[in-house]
């Protein structure tokens, strides 16, 4: 037994070992106030020697996801693999908050008990997706620590995702008939020297993302085939060119006649970007693309306060299920890996769509 009794009353453990290398490791904590307590530390001690737990290593919480953050997503300036400078900014961004919510605790003091207070104070004042979000990032960097054999237990397990439901962003989705309205109108009034209205016409004809369309070169357009290439999306923040959100992202779609001759127009613009702006000289942001859809619906007088650019994913997703394209194809021409992904994201239409297609089951039975 390696407990011992200090002169000044207290109690010490001191053990010494041998690890699979063939290499003698000792290690000693003082200052137990009992002999059980020592005993419960010594115990403890065996059971990660056991299981391979690196007893030595215990690094603060906050510090040791900014170093896995570096290891396996990289930096802004050397972002490894194929990771998205804005998917690296949420990173960043949580690091931020671990830092604030952990302060100098060290990853060995954590217990599931105290992550799940972490994530009820973080919680009341977040969304869903933003806990999430946070949550998914702590619980992969903590996967990786017990790898390691930093620790054995994972604190994310079986936590309860507290959020504040009154955080959620209030989206407006336009109705089938709203959709054809802006379209016609933005067609009607577009001008080559505003780029932005021919960036939202895209949006709404292939259910691009906005990065997507804002990164589409001329390469990218096939006029002969009436194809789009996506194989790169435009970081607003960095001004450049970056990858797209995952690899099921990079994608060739079709594109209608219409849209190819709309196209065109712009193409005297600038010589590989194809939405570059000659009134600003630049791609149109985010704010500017957003001001042109709401001029517009306010020109239609529709109401879509909520209304976003991203919205308009969603209004492709209506137009294909109204023209009775499979949910695969749907899934293919998003972008998106698997078809539950668009049932997810999408089930505002495809639930609108069912009600539809209900009722014109019950209208083809009644004429039996």
């Amino acid at each position: 037994m390696g407990i011992y009794k200090a002169k000044n009353g207290t109690w010490f453990v001191n053990k010494s070992w041998t690890n699979e290398q063939g290499i003698r490791k000792y290690k000693t904590k003082r200052g137990f106030k009992t002999k059980r307590e020592a005993q419960e530390y010594e115990l403890k001690l065996l059971n990660q020697i056991a299981s391979g737990i690196d007893v030595f290593t215990n690094p603060i919480f906050a510090d040791y996801f900014d170093q896995w953050v570096a290891t396996y997503k990289g930096s802004l300036e050397h972002p490894h693999g194929s990771i998205r400078p804005n998917t690296l900014r949420e990173y960043l961004l949580d690091s931020k908050r671990i830092h604030q919510g952990f302060g100098q605790t060290k990853v060995k003091q954590i217990n599931r008990l105290s992550y799940q207070n972490f994530i009820n104070e973080f919680g009341s004042n977040h969304s869903k997706i933003t806990v999430t979000k946070l949550h998914n990032h702590i619980k992969a960097s903590v996967n990786t620590a017990i790898e390691e054999g930093l620790i054995t237990q994972n604190f994310t397990k079986g936590i309860a995702l507290h959020y504040n439901p009154n955080k959620k962003r209030k989206v407006t989705y336009l109705e089938d008939h709203e959709i054809k309205r802006l379209l016609h109108y933005l067609i009607a009034h577009r001008h080559p020297n505003s780029s932005g209205s021919y960036m939202i016409i895209t949006i709404l004809y292939t259910g691009l993302r906005e990065s997507e369309a804002a990164g589409l070169t001329w390469d990218c357009v096939d006029f002969d085939n009436l194809t789009l290439t996506i194989n790169k999306a435009w970081d607003y923040k960095a001004k450049d060119y970056g990858p797209t959100k995952n690899y099921s992202s990079n994608r060739i779609i079709g594109i209608s006649k219409r849209l190819a001759e709309i196209l065109k127009e712009l193409q005297a613009n600038h010589p590989t970007k194809v939405f570059w702006s000659q009134s600003y000289q630049t791609i149109p942001q985010s704010h500017s693309l957003i001001n042109t859809l709401r001029r517009a619906l306010k020109k239609l007088n529709i109401e879509a306060p909520g209304v976003q650019i991203h919205s308009l994913r969603h209004s492709q997703v209506a137009l294909l299920l109204n023209a009775n394209i499979s949910l695969y194809d749907i899934a293919q021409r998003l972008g998106h890996s698997e078809i539950t992904t668009t049932q997810k994201i999408y089930a505002y239409e495809f639930k609108k769509h069912k009600a539809l297609v209900n009722r014109q089951i019950s209208t083809a039975l009644d004429q039996l």
